[in-house]
């Protein structure tokens, strides 16, 4: 027993059993989470025999019918027979519901070894390229949101508020592996951060526009600002001096 975390002591490379699987096939010890075997290579994940209930909903958009399998993903020591989730063999989505994703980011948030520093999380690089498509949901029919996973993961996932998640081929691994990295951690420090800004810009006193125009007095009967008339008075002045000059001018 380990003096400092009380866990047991292991041989390095020996999964911890308290949080590990054994593979059905060799009796391997297998953290828990892994889809296969690192002994034997057997699939943790298994298949069952009915078939989802519904079309693949990425296949669906493209004019192509596709039904999809349920497989079970991500087994525990408290779900040996791990997590739900329903795959297209034709194109390698994935649609998970909402309760079944949000128990499997918690698990990845728990398996986590990042810090939530920026160089170590692990994200897609955001593209522009490619044809936008935006699916239906397979439990209401509606259209599916799209979104950035917690914003900065560069995933753009298929979202049913109501229902569930799909995403494409690729896009469930790469999701859990951003948050194993820390990258929700680094996604609430960067909006606690963007709030803070917001706070700051708002108790921040902003500078007033002051011109001579604004700050002057206007007297009640024109409308004019006091220096406007000033002005005005000044120039009749000096028209009368004229006038006069040329009056004395014209009668020498």
């Amino acid at each position: 027993m380990c003096e400092f975390c009380e866990g047991p002591l292991l041989p390095m490379g020996t999964p911890d059993p308290r949080h590990s699987v054994r593979c059905s096939a060799c009796s391997a010890l297998v953290s828990a989470g892994a889809s296969f075997c690192p002994q034997c290579g057997d699939p943790l994940a298994q298949q069952q025999a009915a078939t989802a209930e519904h079309e693949c909903p990425g296949c669906q958009a493209e004019g192509n019918r596709s039904m999809m399998v349920t497989w079970r993903l991500m087994p525990t020591p408290q779900r040996l027979e791990g997590h739900a989730v329903h795959g297209c063999r034709r194109c390698g989505g994935v649609w998970v519901d909402r309760e079944t994703f949000d128990v499997m980011v918690q698990s990845a948030v728990d398996q986590g070894v990042g810090d939530g520093r920026s160089v170590g999380v692990h994200r897609r690089e955001l593209t522009m390229q490619g044809k936008v498509t935006y699916r239906a949901c397979p439990g209401c029919g509606h259209t599916m949101n799209r979104r950035n996973f917690a914003r900065i993961s560069g995933v753009i996932v298929d979202e049913c508020r109501n229902h569930g998640t799909f995403f494409d081929a690729g896009e469930l691994e790469d999701v859990l592996g951003f948050v194993r990295s820390g990258g929700l951690l680094l996604a609430r420090r960067r909006e606690t951060e963007a709030l803070e800004r917001e706070r700051q810009r708002a108790t921040t006193p902003q500078p007033t526009t002051t011109g001579s125009l604004l700050s002057t007095p206007v007297d009640p009967m024109s409308g004019m600002t006091n220096q406007v008339l000033l002005a005005e008075v000044d120039l009749g002045v000096a028209f009368v001096r004229w006038a006069g000059r040329w009056i004395r001018n014209m009668f020498r």
